[in-house]
């Protein structure tokens, strides 16, 4: 196994966790949580991708992770 699809097939599981976890936590709720995408780098101050005040700056998230999205959103639409 190369280590990329290592790295690749761990990442798989994280999201997978996340979505049975919250799958639980929202059974009751009438609303449900979209896809996830799991990115290696932290959000920070320094990285612009947070404010001071440790609020996500969610505009900079988007068009610094828009493909990503992108592909997430046609994954669901196939």
């Amino acid at each position: 196994m190369v280590e990329a699809d290592a790295a690749e097939l761990s990442k798989m599981k994280q999201i997978n966790l996340l979505h049975e976890e919250l799958r639980k936590w929202t059974l009751d709720c009438s609303f449900q949580v979209g896809p996830i995408l799991v990115v290696d780098d932290p959000f920070t101050i320094d990285s612009g991708l947070m404010t001071p005040t440790m609020k996500i700056r969610r505009d900079r998230v988007v068009s610094l992770y828009q493909e990503e999205i992108d592909n997430l959103y046609k994954g669901i639409a196939q």
